[in-house]
């Protein structure tokens, strides 16, 4: 699924270079791709489509309010353009030769929002709060108020048996199974954030972010997240000059996409975000336009129908079978997307890494049918 992130022509520059502070080639505290020739200062406004529901481990929050904290959060690696992930706050990671038992080790000199250090022991505590130790009571005599419930980060790092400190800025991670990827497990999607001890063992986790990041909170409710410049923000642009260049951004979130269109044609938004799957038409009239500039990020996803397998008729796999067979994938990208994006042969999109052609259902009506009838001789029903 394609995302367009859209502004006045002068203004996503700054949002692009600024907000989510470059792309990644190698990274370090002087690397960061800075605007050729930045203008610092300014506030600005960019439109969303998603809602700030909370900050804590156990909240997921969705595509265009994601970047949004990620002006505050930074992750332990990070995904650079060409897909390959690399570390980030992490300086290093080794791994044994049976990819069981990793050495990570953390970037030295970076700070959180609230003066404490980066170090193993905020890594090791950030591990074990997305597992579900904190809730668990596998790493302190009582459970903290932020771990009073489990999230899908606990699926992702169920292979992990333990998380030991071995010294001032590194953890040992030991895995129930081998596991040669584990550093795509600890990205996340940019969804594992490297938060403050002291956000993930206060009271108010998931009201209150506390990151490394960029810029720091101001304020933040269901439908806004204001953030300010943090003035100790350890990365450089490639000049060396100090980010960020802008003072602060407030994120507001516009569900409806005309709001979106109209705010970044009149100037009130500097930047904003549409989705191809649903708002295909915005993003090709915007397009058109010559006073906007428009990105396109990479396919990471596509566009997708989930089926229930617990309960008939899609908890037999030919019901399953059956519908993904007759889904004509080219025409809803035809007809629905207005032909933006790449017609699905896989479950994700290319840029991801589970990306593979192997054993997709795709289009195939004379598959759809043997699937229906194979169907009725499992069930003694007729699909429909």
């Amino acid at each position: 699924m394609k995302k367009l992130f859209t502004g006045g022509r002068r203004k996503v520059v700054a949002v692009m270079a600024i907000a989510l502070v470059a792309s990644l080639t190698q990274v370090s505290s002087s690397s960061a791709a800075g605007a050729d020739t930045p203008k610092r200062g300014g506030n600005i406004t960019v439109g969303i489509f998603d809602a700030f529901v909370g900050y804590c481990t156990a909240d997921n929050l969705a595509n265009s309010s994601l970047m949004g904290a990620r002006t505050i959060y930074e992750t332990w690696v990070e995904q650079r353009a060409d897909g390959k992930i690399v570390p980030y706050l992490l300086q290093s990671w080794a791994n044994s030769e049976d990819n069981k038992t990793w050495l990570l080790t953390v970037r030295d000199g970076v700070k959180f929002h609230d003066g404490t250090a980066v170090d193993g022991a905020a890594l090791a505590l950030n591990l074990q709060a997305l597992r579900g130790a904190l809730f668990f009571n596998g790493l302190l005599k009582k459970t903290p108020a932020s771990a009073d419930k489990l999230g899908t980060a606990t699926g992702f790092l169920a292979n992990v048996q333990d998380v030991v400190v071995t010294g001032a800025m590194s953890v040992q991670v030991t895995l129930f199974q081998a596991q040669s990827d584990f550093p795509e497990s600890i990205y996340a999607s940019g969804r594992f954030f490297a938060r403050a001890p002291s956000q993930l063992l206060g009271k108010t986790c998931s009201t209150t972010p506390v990151g490394t990041g960029a810029f720091k909170l101001v304020s933040t409710e269901l439908t806004k997240l204001v953030v300010t410049a943090n003035p100790d923000y350890w990365r450089k642009d490639a000049k060396g000059g100090k980010l960020p260049y802008l003072d602060g951004i407030t994120f507001t979130y516009l569900p409806d996409a005309q709001p979106r269109v109209s705010g970044v044609k009149s100037g009130s938004l500097a930047a904003t975000m549409f989705s191809s799957a649903s708002e295909a038409k915005q993003i090709k009239d915007l397009q058109k336009n010559k006073s906007v500039t428009s990105i396109m990020s990479p396919e990471d996803y596509y566009p997708s129908i989930w089926l229930n397998n617990k309960i008939a008729p899609f908890s037999s796999k030919n019901a399953r079978l059956a519908v993904s067979h007759a889904l004509d994938r080219e025409k809803f990208v035809k007809v629905r997307q207005k032909g933006l994006g790449s017609v699905p042969d896989s479950i994700v999109g290319p840029n991801n890494i589970m990306y593979t052609k192997k054993n997709f259902a795709g289009f195939d009506l004379a598959s759809a049918k043997a699937d229906v009838a194979a169907y009725k001789a499992e069930t003694g029903k007729d699909l429909g």
